[in-house]
């Protein structure tokens, strides 16, 4: 199965751009590594239209809201009004996000490579409704799985992703504008921002051993090629380690 590194942070920490910027570094210095990705924005989309177009839409259409919806009560998502931007009020989302999540992480157990997969967590702030997009939400939906202790093995490296609200904020605008396609990444409304409005990479040492933890701080001014390079090569280090069966060092940049 491929070893995984998962990008964790906030809503709008800036995971999609590390990924991006990872995987060129990944590929230049062992291009021969089979690279994976999985982002859990697509899933969350996916359930929404799911919701959106379902047989159940008047019941579960009040889990989230849209924009161009004025209240938290029930409504018809037809065509021409978009899904985005859209926020969600319902702890039942982020449920059925993470299952499908957790399963679709499941499916690489096949593919021996490196799976860098993006994952939006936080503790909410100032919030309507009941939205849970929390680590330990995530990690309490995963142990529920019976191959959660098989899958976690192959955890290799956990990139916790920071940065400051204000910083997001300012750099939500400057995020795709999505109609109606497919991305891991677009401007969000700040309701939703909100769902992860601080980070709980604290959580992740309920389960996991801190020394797979790295800190990365996103200051959104540009990537420093020293800090990804040696992020880079950490990421290498690790997923060595794992498949030697050795462990790695602790260290935060």
């Amino acid at each position: 199965m491929a070893n995984i590194v998962i990008l964790n942070g906030p809503f709008g920490s800036g995971k999609t751009d590390l990924k991006n910027e990872l995987i060129q570094k990944i590929t230049k210095l062992q291009p021969e590594l089979p690279i994976f990705t999985l982002e859990d924005g697509p899933i969350l989309v996916d359930q929404i239209r799911d919701i959106a177009h379902g047989t159940n839409w008047s019941r579960d259409s009040a889990s989230h809201q849209h924009s161009w919806t004025q209240t938290e009560h029930n409504h018809l998502n037809l065509l021409p009004e978009s899904h985005f931007p859209f926020t969600v009020l319902d702890k039942s989302v982020s449920e059925n996000m993470f299952s499908r999540y957790l399963d679709q992480m499941r499916s690489y157990q096949n593919n021996p490579g490196l799976l860098i997969a993006e994952l939006g967590t936080g503790k909410a702030n100032k919030v309507f409704g009941n939205p849970d997009f929390s680590t330990r939400k995530f990690l309490q939906k995963a142990a529920k799985k019976n191959y959660w202790g098989r899958l976690k093995q192959h955890f290799s490296s956990i990139i916790a992703v920071g940065a400051e609200w204000e910083s997001r904020l300012k750099y939500n605008p400057s995020r795709p504008a999505v109609a109606d396609g497919i991305s891991s990444s677009w401007e969000l409304m700040e309701s939703a921002m909100r769902i992860t409005y601080e980070s709980d990479f604290d959580s992740w040492k309920s389960q996991f051993p801190p020394d797979i933890i790295i800190y990365y701080r996103n200051l959104y001014n540009g990537f420093d090629e020293n800090q990804l390079n040696e992020l880079t090569k950490m990421i290498l280090n690790r997923n060595r380690s794992l498949l030697e069966g050795r462990n790695s060092g602790y260290k935060e940049i």
